[in-house]
């Protein structure tokens, strides 16, 4: 299943490389499937699943894993 939603992050986040591995607080371990390039290319995500059928915090969103 695919689903995207833009987010915005802290700027750091545009230092990052194709295939780095990074957790979002909360919310789970991710890999980046494109870095960023400019604002009609931004960073692209994908997340890693874990396993687990509820989310890591009782936010419910997008980004909770399902």
């Amino acid at each position: 299943t695919q689903a995207e939603t833009e987010v915005i992050g802290d700027a750091g986040l545009k230092t990052l490389k194709e295939h780095d591995i990074i957790q979002l607080e909360r919310r789970g371990f991710y890999r980046v499937d494109r870095a960023y390039v400019n604002d009609g290319k931004p960073l692209m995500l994908f997340m890693i699943p874990d396993g687990k059928k509820k989310a890591m915090s009782g936010l419910d969103g997008k980004l909770a894993h399902r």
